[in-house]
């Protein structure tokens, strides 16, 4: 009897870090493509590819991230191909990448989500990644102790993904406490009555209420604050972000603008690859309205998804605090005096303990200098 040839699946073949032409080539006895399609999809491919290598990416599937997508967008912008062109590479690509996804190999297809209304035509403001979103956060807190108190507005811009127009024209009544969510109702366009839905993360959840009580604000106040503490206008918003990249020293390209924020959280949500575009496109896009607890009601599974990747953003973002805290902590123990000789004053064996844990190098060298009453042979063994 003739032994049969054993069948390895395809994913097992390709992984997520495997080369994209790799797919590519794999992927092509799947598809009853004419020669001309082969020979379109196979340049549009190679134009990605490439642009990877001369960026400095590999171009393996795992690094195809919605914000290489967008730069490779802007790019091709600048070399002035028609956008029929950029369609029909985008559409490529999404072609591979959603062959890869149905059979498990990727989670998300960047290229698919080109689709979401994440950056108008001709705006090129950068999308952050998560350690300049740290950056911000850092930044928000210095700004408050200088007499700026704008958190409460910089993160509304980041969750909601509003643009600036909605942003301003929020208020107190917008709102929805017994709920935690922020209900934006956009009016009468085409005929049609507009309403998104926004879940709250409950930190941010929390500043707003305090932020209310503390103002003393009515249902029909404005809910968001400018740079001056006075209710937020047209164009504040780019004051506001001026002011965050002056701060942060970004310049040039590095500025990012209030529809960056919009952007990244865009970018963010799709990285992670925990929600479907559909989630997110209803974050960024809009929800047809004729009654508010039926559409609340209809909506309420993306709302929780989006309540619970928001939250866990929210809780790393948080998180970053509270260990920039703990170094602040060391850094206070360190002085220097007129003669430039380092002196040191106790840090408290609480600070000592998570930097053993979230930073055990600077920990050692800090009971090794008898910054702690502990002796160094009680850490021995870490």
């Amino acid at each position: 009897m003739k032994q049969t040839e054993k069948v390895i699946p395809l994913e097992q073949i390709i992984t997520s870090s495997s080369n994209i032409d790799e797919a590519f080539s794999e992927m092509k006895q799947y598809r009853d493509w004419s020669a001309s399609t082969l020979n379109s999809y196979s340049l549009d491919e190679r134009a990605f590819t490439q642009f990877c290598m001369d960026i400095g990416v590999e171009p393996i599937i795992s690094n195809a991230k919605l914000h290489i997508v967008l730069k490779w967008i802007k790019a091709q912008k600048k070399e002035q191909l028609s956008i029929a062109t950029i369609r029909r590479r985008i559409a490529s690509l999404s072609s591979i990448f959603e062959f890869y996804k149905n059979i498990g190999v990727v989670q998300s297809n960047p290229f698919k989500a080109i689709q979401l209304p994440v950056e108008a035509e001709g705006h090129h403001s950068p999308i952050m990644d998560f350690d300049q979103l740290k950056q911000v956060y850092h930044h928000l807190q210095e700004l408050k102790k200088e007499g700026t108190d704008i958190e409460v507005t910089v993160k509304t811009m980041l969750f909601t993904g509003l643009r600036n127009e909605a942003l301003t024209k929020l208020t107190v009544k917008d709102v929805l406490l017994d709920r935690e969510l922020i209900c934006y109702d956009a009016g009468i366009i085409n005929r049609k009555h507009k309403v998104q839905f926004f879940p709250i993360p409950p930190v941010l959840f929390s500043l707003i209420q305090r932020h209310i009580h503390e103002n003393h604000l009515t249902p029909e106040d404005s809910l968001l604050y400018g740079i001056q503490g006075q209710p937020l206008q047209n164009k504040q918003l780019n004051r506001i972000t001026n002011k965050i990249c002056q701060g942060l020293g970004w310049s040039g390209e590095e500025r990012v603008t209030p529809h960056g924020f919009r952007a990244t959280i865009a970018t963010l949500l799709d990285e992670r690859g925990n929600l479907g575009h559909d989630a997110i496109k209803f974050l960024l896009g809009h929800s047809e309205k004729e009654n508010l607890k039926f559409y609340l009601r209809r909506d309420q599974r993306k709302i929780n998804q989006l309540r619970r990747e928001l939250t866990q953003i929210e809780k790393e973002l948080e998180s970053s605090l509270a260990e920039g805290n703990e170094l602040i902590g060391v850094q206070n123990a360190k002085t220097i005096d007129e003669e430039g000789i380092e002196q040191t004053l106790s840090v408290s064996e609480d600070v000592l303990i998570k930097l053993l844990g979230t930073h055990p190098k600077l920990a050692i060298e800090l009971i090794q200098k008898g910054y702690s009453k502990f002796e160094q042979n009680d850490f021995s063994s870490t």
